[in-house]
């Protein structure tokens, strides 16, 4: 799970603005953010997340089919709008994506 919530961090920060980083972001997206890496659990070989953004409900993280958690559910729609595209990111950013392939 560390290494999941290492990842992410880094990867959000890599396609953030220039000189950005998650401390800079608003403190509701920051909390999302690090509830959102408190889903992470450890993982074996063949294991697979799934990541869902849903409006109005929020950004759900599944872990072989099965719900971890749902982060954003508090949130007005633009700021899950927000949270969703900064989570995203990490594997479909613009600056940085994790997987050049999984992006396309």
């Amino acid at each position: 799970a560390v290494d999941f919530q290492w990842a992410t961090n880094k990867f959000i920060e890599a396609n953030l603005p220039n000189n950005t980083a998650i401390t800079d972001l608003p403190p509701n997206i920051q909390q999302q953010i690090s509830e959102f890496n408190d889903l992470y659990e450890n993982v074996q070989i063949g294991d697979r997340y799934s990541l869902e953004y849903i409006p109005r409900i929020g950004i759900r993280l599944l872990l072989n089919d099965e719900l971890l958690g749902i982060c954003g559910m508090d949130m007005q729609l633009k700021e899950q709008q927000e949270l969703a595209r900064i989570i995203y990111s990490v594997w479909f950013g613009e600056e940085a994506p994790f997987s050049e392939s999984m992006k396309k």
